[in-house]
């Protein structure tokens, strides 16, 4: 009896798994535009928030100084820095006539830093079109800026999700760092392709002034949260028609990724501390994804040792190919997207990287719900 409830739950999940990697995943593509759209000409803030950056700042002022976007101006926000960020926004914005600079001093009680530097930043832009990056991120190349803001030519579009990966080290902590940014993007921007946006990252995210000032600024029940001012607020905006999704190479940001396997969980921890405040529906689907993972992984470790051992070759034939159809479609359906992000690791390994990353997600997630505080730089 206990083997045919476990076989049964097993067809669920390989049901859900083949939904999403037959069907939704397949939706690998940025929102089609017409030309003239791709010729955009609309004036960009780009807002970027520094909290003693002053190290990894330079890297991306420079690679700003390259954009080829003609109207456009830098929102440069220095949060409370105690190192020479402060130094380093105001050299830079008597060099650069289109650069702004704002100083936090102190943050008002119950708002989080992030969001306070972010609200503050928004304010005083002065274009309608916003673009937000992070201080250690770098454009990929010089037109970024106008590939993020293409879409917006389309006058429903009010987000852009992009993508930003991490650079590329040695090592499986890397591998797994460039898969874990390879799956989540996979899920964001196919899910919003297939009309259910449910989060983009503060990394390369582009939306319209007046839907961040229309709505208030954040939550106020989100506003001292550590993280969620990207997924957090697409959720709960973002929808089937204002949205659109650009995977081009050229729109990517480069960031530096963590190099030690307790600074990518603290990382992970933060992250995912927020889904619990996710809308239910985005809740469900990303459930029934990451559950299904599990228990397929699951079903196969119980029940094939079972028909093994009592010969039931019949049932352990037709487990054994379901298990690959299932891994046929996934290396499949992941081979495009992987190839998108130019990494230099062979597809090959996907299989083993997504093991992996199960087993490490559900410990992130474990700890991230049972955490009642993180921080962030």
């Amino acid at each position: 009896m206990w083997i045919t409830a476990l076989l049964l739950c097993g067809l669920a999940a390989y049901g859900v798994q083949l939904w999403f990697w037959a069907f939704v995943f397949r939706a690998w593509r940025s929102t089609p535009l017409p030309p003239k759209a791709k010729a955009s000409q609309k004036g960009v803030s780009v807002i970027v928030c520094a909290h003693n950056e002053a190290e990894k700042l330079p890297r991306l002022l420079a690679a700003l100084a390259t954009q080829h976007h003609p109207a456009w101006e830098l929102v440069l926000v220095n949060d409370r820095s105690t190192d020479g960020t402060a130094g380093l926004c105001t050299a830079y914005q008597q060099s650069y006539p289109h650069c702004q600079v704002l100083h936090i001093d102190d943050v008002p009680a119950g708002l989080n830093p992030k969001k306070h530097a972010l609200s503050q930043g928004i304010a005083a832009a002065r274009y309608e079109l916003l673009l937000l990056t992070d201080a250690d991120c770098c454009p990929a190349s010089p037109d970024w800026i106008r590939e993020m803001s293409a879409p917006f030519a389309l006058p429903h579009i009010d987000f852009v999700l992009g993508i930003s990966p991490y650079e590329e080290n040695t090592g499986w902590l890397n591998r797994l760092i460039q898969y874990e940014t390879f799956y989540t993007a996979l899920q964001y921007i196919c899910l919003a392709q297939r009309g259910y946006p449910y989060m983009g990252v503060g990394r390369n995210l582009a939306y319209r002034k007046r839907v961040f000032v229309q709505q208030g600024g954040f939550l106020p029940q989100h506003q001292a949260l550590v993280g969620g001012d990207d997924d957090l607020l697409v959720g709960h905006l973002a929808n089937t028609h204002n949205t659109a999704t650009v995977i081009a190479p050229t729109a990517f940001t480069y960031s530096l990724p963590p190099h030690t396997w307790q600074a990518w969980l603290r990382q992970k921890t933060r992250h995912l501390s927020v889904s619990k405040y996710y809308k239910p529906a985005h809740s469900l689907r990303l459930g029934a994804l990451h559950l299904s993972q599990l228990l397929v992984l699951f079903v196969n470790l119980t029940a094939f040792p079972y028909f093994w051992y009592d010969g039931q070759k019949i049932y352990l034939f037709g487990l054994l190919m379901i298990y690959c159809l299932r891994l046929v479609i996934f290396v499949k359906a992941s081979h495009k997207p992987w190839r998108s992000l130019q990494s230099q690791t062979s597809s090959a390994y996907l299989p083993i990287l997504a093991l992996l990353y199960l087993f490490y997600l559900w410990t992130a997630g474990i700890v991230a719900m049972i955490s009642k505080r993180t921080q962030w730089n």
